[in-house]
């Protein structure tokens, strides 16, 4: 049992398998029962986004996307240049402007511009399948 009470957001303490300490922004996705791995496809099912890392032996500070009223920080593969802008699930967790072609998860919106490795304000929403 994570908490004995209902929360207000769902901003929730998770194992992950992986030395989380250097990957805030990065979306996550279930690996286990009781763990979450960073995504590692582009196709991953996105369950939430880092907002605090934690060695493997600690618990991150995960937003999970379907309970959270708000905004988070995201990290860019690649640049974002128009507020607004649609974003899509990069193979590493991370993620890019949407493409606008081709099959692709969108999983957020950039509420503001940044370049490769930035953290950005975004939206964040359940993904998105487009093809």
């Amino acid at each position: 049992m994570i908490a004995s009470q209902p929360r207000a957001n769902a901003i929730l303490p998770f194992s992950l398998d992986v030395d989380t300490s250097d990957k805030i922004g990065h979306l996550v996705m279930a690996s286990t029962a009781d763990e979450l791995s960073i995504c590692d496809d582009e196709g991953a099912t996105a369950i939430g986004v880092i907002l605090k890392g934690a060695l493997t032996t600690e618990k991150a500070s995960i937003a999970l996307v379907a309970g959270l009223a708000g905004t988070v920080k995201i990290k860019l593969a690649g640049p974002v240049t128009t507020l607004g802008e649609r974003l899509q699930l990069n193979f590493d967790g991370r993620v890019n402007p949407d493409a606008g072609t081709g099959s692709r998860q969108i999983v957020g919106i950039a509420l503001e511009h940044g370049v490769a490795n930035d953290l950005i304000e975004a939206i964040i929403h359940p993904g998105i399948f487009l093809i």
